[in-house]
């Protein structure tokens, strides 16, 4: 349980973030079918941004409790295909 709450604590800032600019992006092309595929694009971009490049630091509190950078890429991506099934549901 202390691991998934941790998954959701590490996709909150992404989730925050991916989903407005997904839905001004959908918003802006008239292309809302695709708000799946906008929200994968900029949340792996954020997450990538974030958590790898700008403040590796931050990882350390996911590794020292044994979830490493793949489970949480892996983590990212799962969500990611659960907002595009979502998404392609609510057409």
């Amino acid at each position: 349980m202390r691991i998934f709450l941790n998954f959701l604590l590490f996709q909150r800032n992404i989730i925050f973030t991916a989903l407005p600019i997904s839905i001004i992006i959908a918003a802006l092309t008239a292309e809302s079918s695709n708000f799946g595929f906008f929200y994968m694009l900029s949340s792996l971009l954020i997450h990538i941004s974030v958590y790898s490049i700008k403040a590796p630091e931050e990882l350390y509190f996911y590794l020292n409790n044994g979830i490493t950078k793949l489970h949480l890429f892996l983590s990212t991506l799962f969500v990611s295909i659960f907002m595009i099934l979502i998404s392609q549901l609510l057409e």
